[in-house]
């Protein structure tokens, strides 16, 4: 009784998720965060919830809404989990913007690229090719590649910091 429903139930019950906030003022609902700075669309783009993100975008959420706590959009999270169709979804029907920066200053193309180059993948490329189209090149590869560089170098020294703890402690 307190297990969320999942995907399956839903599919097999045939519930359709339309939503019909115009005939009564309450779009705002949509767009309201949670206490983790989360929005609707910020949850479905995390469940992987494509129908409820097409209903969101169907009746006016903010997609390309930041999160409060890291500045990530729908888009961030879809690219980090590496969910093709939502990327999909949201970049050919949603029209979210992939230029958008979390707070790191960093844009989905980066992660993606990024991702790419530690992951390689048909499907890491695929979202990489489609963000990349989407930008419309406004990122060159150097940029690109300075980014990646500065990400591996974060995670190097964060390794390297996690060995001198643990040598310390004497783990």
């Amino acid at each position: 009784m307190l297990a969320p429903i999942t995907e399956f139930e839903v599919e097999e019950a045939n519930c359709s998720y339309q939503i019909y906030l115009q005939e009564q003022d309450l779009s705002y609902l949509i767009n309201m965060k949670n206490y983790d700075g989360q929005s609707c669309v910020h949850l479905a783009a995390a469940g992987g919830f494509l129908k409820v993100m097409e209903c969101l975008y169907n009746n006016n959420a903010n997609i390309n809404d930041q999160d409060g706590k890291t500045g990530r959009t729908a888009l961030h999270y879809a690219v980090e989990s590496g969910n093709l169709k939502l990327v999909e979804l949201l970049l050919l029907k949603c029209y979210a913007d992939p230029r958008v920066r979390n707070y790191a200053g960093r844009t989905p193309l980066r992660i993606a690229y990024s991702l790419r180059k530690r992951n390689p993948s048909k499907t890491r490329q695929d979202i990489f090719n489609m963000l990349q189209i989407r930008a419309e090149n406004s990122e060159s590869s150097s940029e690109l590649e300075s980014d990646s560089s500065s990400d591996e170098f974060d995670i190097e020294s964060l390794l390297h910091n996690s060995r001198d703890l643990s040598a310390r402690r004497g783990c």
